[in-house]
């Protein structure tokens, strides 16, 4: 097997760093696990009317981490990389996966769409300004665009949420 991390003790690295970039496939029963590591900038499938063999085949195929609350899902024979995930509130999903996989210097916050899981990207608030309420195009100057489903972002009234749930889960020690 190949093994991300070995529970030996508290936070043992076996490497510096992972030997690879982390992307996840989550279960159906983490959605919003998916889009709190979206929101930390990973690569994170999601569907929730994935079959469990469908999640198996992608996690394989794409070399994606599958991460389940099922024990069950993750005895599959073929799958190589899983975790299984022992909490049941979401953000602290969140702080397990990002600890247990030492993702805090990977984290590249609001660079993905929480949605699709596309990339984002700023662009000229003028070129999409006729999509945006009134009140954010007369108050905002920073506009961000998923480059596959088109999603608009902007720091609303949400953004110091989501901004400290950023910075409690290892933004702060990122080195850049």
């Amino acid at each position: 097997p190949m093994f991300e991390r070995i529970d030996i003790a508290p936070l043992t690295r076996l490497r510096p760093a992972p030997l690879r970039t982390p992307r996840f496939v989550a279960d159906v029963h983490l959605g919003r696990l998916a889009r709190y590591l979206r929101l930390l900038g990973f690569d994170t499938r999601y569907a929730n009317q994935s079959a469990d063999a469908a999640l198996v085949r992608q996690s394989v195929t794409e070399r994606r981490v599958l991460l389940s609350r099922d024990v069950g899902l993750l005895k599959h024979r073929v799958l190589t990389h899983a975790h299984y995930v022992r909490a049941t509130d979401p953000a602290l999903q969140l702080q397990e996966v990002v600890l247990a996989l030492d993702l805090a210097r990977r984290i590249r916050p609001f660079t993905r769409c929480m949605v699709c899981n596309g990339r984002v990207r700023r662009v000229r608030k003028a070129s999409v300004a006729e999509r945006l309420p009134p009140r954010v195009r007369d108050n905002i100057r920073r506009i961000a665009q998923c480059r596959d489903c088109g999603r608009l972002y902007w720091a609303g009234a949400h953004y110091a949420r989501l901004t400290r749930l950023v910075s409690e889960h290892g933004r702060e020690d990122r080195t850049q």
